[in-house]
């Protein structure tokens, strides 16, 4: 995982485990920690060489008044490539990794006794990474399957020094800036836990392209307030 992606990855993962409780004698700031998953669908081009796959995400958010606050969303997806892309590689692997911070509305305060349903909107911005890993010698693959391959499958150079087969695993990454709006349905379901449903469009600008990908997601998390 990239060093710049840790930080707000571990804040995010605090978030769900630390209760933070307060009295409202002051402004009450209201927290919340999420962890969920879903469905990644890509578009157009995308679509071409990458089918639906799923996604796992974690998010936080702290609303500062009954109606706004900030949010932020870390997602890991495994993709699912095509049958036909890197058709000769015995081994193939793709996973996409963003990292989305902005603002929310929302209808009213989950927290609050009367706020059994609040619906939301985000308005996000962040950056995306995509690393795709190729490998054609190898024929296990696997925890116990690649050490195999390498002392199975070695490879002889000019020089007639042996050389591992892993040098011949090629892996690719992009990094990009991602654009990425969110609405969805909050439910709460005791009075400090709730279900979260969504539907995220990501775009993502690299190299002069724009890139657009569909999110559909469940998630749970615990809610709290502080004071401030």
């Amino acid at each position: 995982m990239p060093c710049f992606f840790k930080p707000l990855f571990l804040g995010l993962l605090l978030s769900l485990f630390i209760p933070v409780s307060g009295q409202a004698d002051n402004m009450p700031i209201e927290n919340q920690g999420e962890i969920g998953g879903g469905i990644f669908m890509p578009l157009g081009k995308e679509a071409q060489v990458a089918s639906i796959s799923p996604i796992v995400q974690l998010s936080a958010q702290v609303l500062f008044s009954r109606h706004f606050g900030f949010e932020a969303e870390f997602h890991y997806i495994p993709v699912q490539l095509e049958n036909t892309v890197l058709a000769a590689s015995a081994h193939r692997k793709a996973t996409q990794m963003a990292l989305l911070g902005g603002l929310r509305f929302v209808t009213s305060s989950l927290s609050k006794p009367a706020s059994s349903l609040v619906a939301y909107v985000g308005a996000r911005a962040g950056f995306a990474r995509i690393s795709v890993r190729s490998d054609g010698l190898a024929n296990s693959g696997g925890w116990i399957g690649r050490p195999i391959d390498e002392i199975e499958h070695p490879f002889v150079d000019q020089q007639g020094n042996l050389v591992n087969t892993r040098q011949f695993i090629t892996i690719k990454r992009q990094k990009g800036l991602a654009l990425s709006p969110k609405t969805g349905i909050q439910w709460r379901v005791s009075p400090n836990a709730f279900f979260d449903i969504a539907f995220t469009p990501i775009f993502i600008f690299d190299r002069g392209d724009q890139t657009t990908q569909f999110f559909f997601t469940l998630s749970y998390g615990m809610v709290s307030q502080s004071i401030f």
